[in-house]
């Protein structure tokens, strides 16, 4: 459990939710077998005790990092004709459910974006009906929708109980998933190496025991989304160009708000959808804001900035990145309050420094490609994908220091920065070094260029 906590004063009962399983393969977690309670599941407890009264897993055996960790949210509504006292949530795989919360029993379930792995939710047995291949057993690579990341992150959804709508940050993403590089019978954890990673990019097939990557993932946008809970079925969407939509706020004045990654705070009809009103908060906005009064005054409070949260490992942002001109590590990281009659504005954004000349730059594809392994192994999940930085370590693009050998070897093999975060690679050979220098430079050329051209 990383997220998820809900309470419900009336039965004193408190709901979590946890997450998926490591490996994220379940032929090398569990040698394929059984339902690995309590995985992906939803577990009621007794407030006073800590006691178990039931539990609900949404993927039984998951093997695709489908956690059910996102936010629960609790409701009374007329489903059938009668009144419920029910559980909503709208996990990573892509189902939106409703429980009810005195019993667990499992209302219903229906997909709130594109699903391949299941079929549908059988509502007698309350477990997915998985679809041929969902598994990607002996070496196939299946397209799985949604990806790893999830239809739904921990971005907040929101619930409105004047409009009995949910709304929710919807990630519309596909993932090709295989083990066809992984030996099942061998595999064992790292030792040397964290063993939580949120993707292979290990060239040996050992992160997670399946060969996808961030990388190869297809068609990604989102959408912000009103969901009718008591009859599963889309309200309203406002469409997003990019999968990152911050967490949403339904408010009583019947508003939504949201932000997104180029910056724009919005309001929205929360039962039409329009919008209603924009700020420019000039950084990336994932989290959800929230609302309070005091004097008798209603604020609405944003924390803003991109941070590890979205998949920044995976390189899912790195286009957006440079799509939206964002600095990690210069971005204005912001606690932004609004009130009716604010009035307030923020100054532009110094744009992200270029490359640093580069004369002895020379072309060497074969050092380069070597390189890229190198980086993808070591270098990846602080730095990003392809070189484009989207957390707090330095974007090697713009860095000086690739262009020493002095400089490179010291830092990257002796140790010179281990006392400000960066460790180092004593393993790493002179071939080695060179070949992961040359990656580097060869990316900031890349990026270079496209600074010359104005792209």
């Amino acid at each position: 459990m990383w997220n998820a906590i809900a309470y419900d004063p009336e039965t004193d009962t408190i709901y979590i939710g946890t997450g998926s399983g490591y490996p994220w393969n379940r032929r090398v977690r569990s040698a394929d077998r059984g339902d690995n309670l309590f995985v992906a599941s939803i577990v009621a407890l007794d407030g006073k005790s800590g006691a178990y009264k039931w539990h609900y897993q949404l993927s039984p055996g998951d093997t695709w990092d489908y956690d059910a960790a996102m936010d629960i949210e609790l409701a009374d509504l007329v489903i059938g004709g009668k009144p419920r006292k029910v559980l909503m949530q709208a996990p990573k795989n892509g189902f939106f459910y409703v429980l009810d919360r005195i019993t667990g029993e499992l209302i219903s379930a229906d997909p709130y974006s594109k699903v391949t792995w299941a079929s549908r939710i059988d509502l007698k047995t309350g477990r997915p009906v998985e679809t041929p291949g969902a598994r990607y057993l002996n070496g196939t690579t299946v397209d799985i929708w949604p990806s790893a990341v999830g239809a739904h992150s921990w971005m907040p959804m929101a619930y409105s109980p004047k409009t009995r709508l949910a709304y929710i940050p919807v990630i519309e993403c596909g993932l090709p998933w295989s083990d066809k590089n992984v030996n099942l019978k061998t595999w064992r954890p790292p030792a040397d190496r964290a063993v939580e990673g949120a993707i292979d990019t290990d060239p040996d097939g050992l992160a997670d025991n399946v060969s996808s990557t961030a990388d190869s993932a297809v068609d990604i946008h989102g959408a912000l989304i009103a969901w009718d809970p008591m009859v599963q079925k889309m309200i309203w969407q406002v469409p997003h160009p990019t999968h990152v939509n911050g967490g949403a706020l339904a408010t009583g004045g019947d508003l939504i708000f949201q932000g997104t990654i180029d910056g724009l705070f919005n309001a929205y009809s929360a039962r039409a959808g329009k919008l209603l009103w924009s700020f420019n908060a000039r950084t990336p906005i994932l989290a959800a804001p929230i609302s309070y009064t005091t004097s008798g005054k209603q604020y609405v409070t944003l924390l803003t900035g991109l941070g590890m949260g979205m998949a920044a490992e995976a390189g899912m942002l790195g286009e957006q990145v440079e799509r939206y001109a964002i600095d990690p590590r210069s971005q204005a990281r912001r606690v932004l309050t609004f009130a009716l009659g604010g009035n307030e504005t923020l100054p532009p954004n110094a744009p992200p420094p270029p490359p640093p000349e580069d004369p002895d730059f020379g072309s060497d594809p074969s050092s380069a490609n070597a390189g890229h392994a190198l980086y993808d192994r070591d270098c990846l999940e602080c730095h990003g994908v392809s070189v484009i930085a989207t957390a707090h370590a330095p974007d090697l693009r713009r860095s000086a220091i690739p262009l020493s050998a002095n400089a490179f070897v010291s830092i990257v093999r002796d140790g010179e920065l281990v006392a400000r975060g960066m460790p180092n690679f004593p393993e790493l050979n002179e071939t080695q070094l060179k070949d992961l220098r040359q990656y580097l430079r060869t990316q900031a050329e890349k990026l270079r260029r496209r600074v010359t051209l104005g792209k």
